[in-house]
C-alpha cells in the first residue's frame, strides 16, 4: 500500500454564512494550519462548528476530504479547489471513498481515529460556493469525503503518515454506504448488514433502520433548499 498522507489540517472559525434565503451561522469556511493541533474525544482544539446536530458530536469529530477529488471540482464545477474548502479538517492523500471501511482505525501521530460514515452534504457547501448544485452533485457522485471518531486522544500536524492498523469491515465501504444513502436507496438486504456494524454512526443506523421499517424515503431538498431565517 502505497503511503497515506495528511496532506492539511484545516480550522475555522464560527462566522456568518449567506445563503439564498438569508445567513445562518457555520464553521465552514476552514483553513489550512501548519501548527501541531490536538485531537480529543471532543473535537479539535481551535476548531469550531455552529450546527452540532448536523457536523458535530462523538461520530463526527473530523471531516476528512481526498485531495484525490479537486481535479474533479476544477473540471465539473470550475473550482480551483482549496484544502479546506469542502469544509474538512483533514485534506488527504490514499484515502478514497472506494477503498476506505466503516470500522477503518488510522493511527495519525499519537491519535487513533476510526471511520464512522460518510460526510453528507447540504446547502452550506453550495452557499460556500456560490453554486446551488454543488451540494448534489457531490452526493451523487459519491464524491463525499468521511468523518472520524476518536478513539486515542492525541497531537497531529499536516505531512504526517496515516497509518492504517485495523480494518474489521474489509466489505463494507464509504462508497456502498453512500450508494445505499443516495443512490439504492431501497436496498433493504444491504441496509441490513450495515445496521449490523458496530462501527456505524448512530445517525446512519436510525437512516437506514427507518427506511427499513417504512419504506419511505426522506426528501433530501435541504441539500439544495436552505431554509427562511
Amino acid at each position: 500500500m502505497l503511503n497515506i498522507i495528511l496532506e492539511s489540517v484545516n480550522i475555522g472559525e464560527i462566522t456568518e454564512l449567506n445563503h439564498a434565503n438569508g445567513t445562518v451561522k457555520s464553521g465552514i469556511f476552514k483553513t489550512p494550519t501548519e501548527k501541531i493541533v490536538t485531537i480529543t474525544h471532543n473535537g479539535i482544539n481551535g476548531d469550531y462548528q455552529a450546527d452540532l446536530k448536523a457536523h458535530g458530536g462523538p461520530d463526527k469529530i473530523v471531516c476528512v476530504y481526498p485531495s484525490e477529488h479537486h481535479d474533479w471540482w476544477d473540471k465539473e464545477l470550475n473550482i480551483n479547489f482549496q484544502s479546506g474548502y469542502a469544509g474538512e479538517n483533514f485534506t488527504t492523500k490514499g484515502l478514497i471513498e472506494d477503498t476506505v471501511c466503516i470500522g477503518d482505525q488510522y493511527q495519525i501521530g499519537a491519535a487513533i481515529l476510526e471511520v464512522s460514515q460518510p460526510r453528507q452534504p447540504c446547502y452550506k457547501l453550495a452557499a460556500r460556493h456560490g453554486d446551488k448544485s454543488i451540494a448534489r452533485k457531490v452526493q451523487q457522485t459519491g464524491k463525499t469525503g468521511f468523518y472520524f471518531r476518536c478513539i486515542q486522544a492525541g497531537s497531529i500536524q499536516a505531512g504526517e503518515e496515516i497509518k492504517l492498523i485495523n480494518r474489521p469491515n474489509p466489505k463494507f465501504t464509504i462508497e456502498q454506504a453512500n450508494i445505499l444513502m443516495h443512490i439504492d436507496k431501497l436496498n433493504t438486504k444491504q441496509m441490513n448488514s450495515f445496521i449490523k456494524l458496530n462501527e456505524l454512526s448512530d445517525s446512519w443506523k436510525k437512516y437506514f433502520t427507518k427506511r427499513i421499517q417504512t419504506k419511505h424515503i426522506d426528501s433530501d431538498s435541504y441539500i439544495v433548499d436552505p431554509p427562511s431565517s
